[in-house]
């Protein structure tokens, strides 16, 4: 298996992949800046299925949308990490794994996905969003490792704030997945651009 890790600072909605990941703590706080912002490019899609009280983000519950062509990514896939208050790393592992079970069993092998940043980890951000690459890029090594043709693409969305030390998480990740023969990270340096909204809706469903 072909395992191909790319940084970026892409927009989420800016990204050509079969399905774009979001994990979202509670929404009873309201939704973060990222989930705004994908709630517009969706035509309000998140919210009014979040006003219908179909979705709060509880731990492991998760909202999927066919896109419609509303972003650039086949299909959205928002994964609920429960109360703030409650967030770990252990919290975060497991439900790493249960993410990577269900995109495996959905035949996705090219995603993104943007882990927010907790206030409470918030100096440990990179080791939190290394836990999910290797659970994630394990979870389809221990699959697919003697597969000359699968391919793993994984985009990892990192906020601008972390620009600076992704570098060294890349040449990090370097050792650890040394093993795999055919093995890239790709740092995505990219300036932001703002696209016009969309006029397509979304349909979302719990899985």
């Amino acid at each position: 298996m072909r395992l191909d890790l790319r940084f970026t600072y892409r927009p989420l909605e800016d990204l050509f992949c079969q399905a774009i990941v979001i994990f979202s703590f509670s929404i009873n706080s309201g939704l973060s800046g990222v989930m705004k912002n994908m709630d517009r490019k969706m035509v309000s899609s998140i919210s009014d299925i979040i006003n219908e009280g179909v979705w709060s983000g509880e731990c492991g519950e998760k909202l999927l949308f066919a896109t419609q062509e509303a972003i650039k990514a086949d299909k959205l896939l928002i994964h609920g990490m429960g109360e703030e208050s409650e967030y770990s790393i252990e919290l975060l592992r497991r439900e790493a794994s249960a993410l990577g079970s269900v995109l495996q069993k959905m035949g996705i092998n090219e995603f993104a996905f943007y882990l927010p940043v907790s206030e409470r980890f918030a100096p440990g951000y990179l080791m939190h969003l290394e836990t999910v690459i290797k659970t994630l890029g394990n979870a389809y090594l221990n699959k697919y490792k003697d597969d000359p043709v699968t391919i793993l693409k994984m985009f990892i969305c990192v906020d601008r704030g972390h620009m600076d030390a992704v570098e060294p998480m890349s040449g990090k990740l370097r050792e650890i997945y040394s093993s795999v023969s055919d093995f890239s990270v790709i740092l995505d340096k990219y300036s932001w651009l703002t696209d016009m909204e969309t006029e397509e809706h979304a349909a979302g469903m719990l899985i």
